[in-house]
Order: C-alpha cells, then structure tokens, then sequence
C-alpha cells in the first residue's frame, strides 16, 4: 500500500514541515483534524488561508485577483483575434470561441466552430502571453461534414499561437472545450 501523500504527522512541527513541502514557507496555525471537520489553516505572514469541509476561505478579493480571468471572444473585434480560412462559430445555443489565461498561467479554449474549408487550416491566431512553448496536440470531439456523426479530430496548438484543425472536413462542426495548457514563460 502507498504511503498517503500528508502522513499523519506525530507533532505539529512536522505537519508544518510536510504541508510547508507543498505549499510554499508559509507559518502553520493550526494542526490537521480527522473527521467531519477537518481543517488546514495557515498563513504568509499576512494573509490567512483556511482550507475546511465548505471549501478554501481566503484573506480578501485583493489578495485573490485573478488577473486577465475574463473570457476573450474570437472574431468579436476590438483587438480580439478573428477568425481565419472562413471559420466561424457555430452560433445557437452553443458557446462562442474564447479563451482565457488563468492566475496560475494555464491557457483555456471553449467553444464551438465550424469549418468552411477541407483539412488541415488554422482557426484563428492566439496572441502572445497566450501561446504554448512548444506545439501542443488535443484530442477534440468534432463531426463528419454532414453533422451528422461525431468523431474525434485532432487539433493543435502552435508556439506560434496558431490553433490549428488537422483533421475538420468542410462543414463538419469542431468543439474546442477543455483544451488547456500551459502559457509560455
């Protein structure tokens, strides 16, 4: 049997040790409880950070700021990237083609597209901050050109910033949900 990743320490000294691992040099406050109420609270000397049974509690919003956390809509102009080769959303009730980039620097695409053109041809251009280090290959979900079978397509992201669709037929629909990566730098 595996050790557990936070053993259950003999002192609070060591639980400070082994969470400290993880999670930075920060001052424990108080020891782990087993049971219903288990709770984990420290600190980095300014702000409290309590992790319990309802969830994490943080110090303040300022102390949380999700920098560039809005949702960047594709082909919506004012400086937003716009779509290339004649892809388009695929409109409706469907999301629209956006991304964000995380406080943590992870990258995230959602929505759905369709394709006017045959094979291999890029979607729309990522700017930079935006980008993977190196070409990123996902597995996405995608139809035939007559939307009539799902399938699953290939679909890459280019240091570049190039979001590429390797495999989407003419007129075949292309879901972009869940791809994430990591931004440069």
């Amino acid at each position: 049997m595996p050790a557990p990743l936070l053993p259950t320490p003999s002192t609070p000294q060591s639980l400070q040790q082994r969470f400290g691992q993880f999670f930075g040099p920060q001052t424990l406050l108080s020891n782990l409880t087993m049971g219903n109420g288990a709770t984990i609270t420290w600190t980095d000397g300014t702000n409290t950070t309590t992790i319990g049974p309802k969830g994490i509690t943080l110090p303040t919003a300022a102390s949380v700021a999700v920098s560039g956390a809005a949702w960047t809509n594709v082909g919506a102009g004012g400086g937003a990237p716009a779509f290339l080769n004649g892809w388009t959303n695929i409109g409706g009730a469907y999301a629209v083609v956006s991304y964000r980039k995380d406080a943590l620097g992870w990258v995230h695409l959602k929505g759905l597209t369709v394709a006017v053109t045959n094979g291999a041809t890029n979607i729309f251009i990522l700017p930079a901050g935006f980008r993977p280090a190196l070409r990123e290959v996902f597995s996405v979900v995608q139809t035939d050109a007559g939307q009539t079978t799902q399938q699953f397509g290939r679909l890459d992201v280019l240091a570049t910033g190039d979001v590429l669709s390797v495999t989407t037929a003419t007129g075949a629909w292309c879901s972009l949900a869940s791809i994430t990566f990591l931004a440069e730098g």
